[in-house]
């Protein structure tokens, strides 16, 4: 079979020769050794190590995965069994223009947290702190507490104790994190103060991650913690530091991403702004 798909692929996003880790409606995760791939939903923007796919459900169907398949891309196709899927890549090694960011400001951060309440998902990490499930609400204000005074010890065992925490594919503890990290990160960038101690943490929780959450997951926490560009945590950081952004588009683009991975996300990087103005 030979069909022909639009694609963007990501900045690690080329050959590739591995095994079919999950099939999900709207994305396929595989891995090679410890690189992974996900072909996905072209509205979902930038992965570092992601195939956006223009129109996701029907390539799944064509290329029929199966987890543990052989799945291979080359210039032009993927390979998956006896299927050979065509893709016309339109961008390679996609890159997107970041925006400019400014210390938060407090009527962004309270505007970005009604959001939040008005249509941010229920369950995911609003569920997790509101009955303290794993010591979450915990572990994220013990993690805010010890940016604050740079504890860099204490920041990295709060937020260990959060992978891992919560439903879903990437669960909602991963995705705070990657969302609390990824503002401060982006922050940085450009030039606005943070925490002293903010890279080291960030690295021993790279470090930690693959032991304490899914493959998949941890793949997650270690791209956006070492800094690489995805188009929702660059969202969710423009929503409370862009002065120029449309804030309520880009919180309804973030909170789309999973049951509740969008929500978690703009929780964390809330959580992050909130502790740049401390």
């Amino acid at each position: 079979m030979s069909t022909a798909f639009f694609a963007q692929l990501g900045s690690e996003a080329h050959a590739f020769d591995g095994d079919v880790a999950a099939v999900c409606s709207h994305a396929l995760y595989a891995f090679a050794g410890e690189r992974m791939i996900v072909f996905h939903d072209i509205a979902y923007g930038i992965l570092p190590f992601g195939v956006a796919i223009d129109g996701v459900v029907d390539f799944l169907s064509a290329l029929a995965p199966t987890v543990e398949a052989n799945l291979s891309l080359t210039d032009g196709a993927v390979l998956c069994g006896d299927r050979r899927i065509g893709l016309r890549t339109v961008a390679r090694h996609a890159t997107a223009p970041t925006y400019k960011l400014s210390s938060p400001r407090a009527a962004r951060l309270a505007k970005v947290e009604d959001i939040l309440a008005e249509r941010g998902s229920k369950g995911g990490v609003a569920a997790l702190f509101s009955a303290d499930t794993g010591g979450a609400r915990t572990h994220a204000d013990a993690l805010s507490r010890a940016m604050i005074s740079g504890d860099g010890d204490s920041a990295a065992d709060a937020a260990t104790a959060l992978l891992g925490l919560g439903r879903g594919l990437t669960p909602s503890g991963d995705d705070f994190i990657c969302g609390f990290f990824s503002l401060l990160l982006a922050a940085d960038k450009n030039g606005i103060r943070i925490p002293a101690c903010t890279k080291a943490v960030a690295k021993r929780i790279c470090d930690r991650a693959p032991a304490r959450t899914s493959r998949i997951s941890a793949a997650y926490v270690c791209a956006a913690l070492d800094g690489k560009f995805f188009s929702i945590y660059d969202s969710a950081a423009a929503a409370l530091c862009a002065e120029d952004a449309d804030t309520d588009a880009l919180c309804d683009f973030v909170l789309s991403m999973g049951a509740s991975s969008g929500t978690d996300t703009l929780c964390g990087a809330l959580c992050a702004a909130k502790l740049i103005t401390k």
